[in-house]
């Protein structure tokens, strides 16, 4: 599951993970509260989550997500190292930082591959 309110860089995350054969995106989402919904229906493995989005940021999305299904990953993305702070306390397997680069993208996932659950 992919969650970020700006499209371009939604679509860059989307391409990039599709150039990983096993990796399944169960759903980009431009809005946390379409993303939440969707989330209870699709018990995705992994979110990755921009931390500042409208009407609910990324911490409290990444909150709400792990009180739902505490086995989903968490891979935070800010275009800001300084907002990682705010995400402080929250069992995130990862970050990265936009623009997302492939070399770090595939490091995330190996760490996500490697981890507990998956």
């Amino acid at each position: 599951m992919l969650v970020d309110d700006e499209q371009p860089s939604l679509d860059e995350l989307v391409f990039l993970l599709e150039q990983h054969s096993d990796v399944e995106i169960t759903g980009a989402y431009l809005s946390p509260l379409e993303a939440l919904a969707a989330a209870g229906q699709a018990l995705p493995d992994v979110a990755f989550l921009d931390l500042v989005l409208p009407r609910m940021g990324g911490v409290e999305l990444a909150e709400k997500l792990h009180a739902q299904n505490p086995v989903t990953q968490l891979v935070f993305v800010t275009a800001y190292a300084g907002q990682l702070a705010e995400a402080k306390g929250i069992p995130a397997t990862g970050y990265l930082l936009k623009p997302v680069s492939e070399a770090k993208l595939s490091k995330v996932l190996e760490m996500l591959r490697t981890g507990p659950g998956l």
